[in-house]
């Protein structure tokens, strides 16, 4: 019975260790998409809305893939976007954030 009770709980420990790694990539994907409005640059902005979305449906269509496969498209979508901010220069702020010259 104890051993019954281990195995449950390391079944259990990978199963958390899945929902996390799905719900950081989620996570990741909708945090972009939300801040990808304060870029002035709108190519920017689409191309990361687009890699959001396609992030989000690939999560729904593929609720039960791996931990692994979760954290490689965390991986991955991070690199994305850090190629993404790249693109963006130091500095930039969006014209609201700019003072009013009036």
């Amino acid at each position: 019975m104890v051993q019954e009770a281990e195995n449950m709980k390391d079944a259990d420990k990978l199963v958390i260790e899945r929902i996390e790694a799905k719900n950081g990539l989620e996570n990741a994907a909708i945090q972009a998409k939300q801040q990808v409005e304060n870029i002035p640059d709108e190519s920017v902005q689409a191309k990361v809305k687009d890699k959001a979305e396609s992030i989000l449906t690939w999560v729904l269509e593929n609720e039960h893939a791996s931990t692994e496969e979760f954290n490689e498209h965390k991986q991955e979508f991070e690199q994305f976007m850090m190629s993404c901010m790249k693109d963006v220069q130091p500095g930039q702020e969006t014209p609201s954030a700019q003072p009013d010259m009036k």
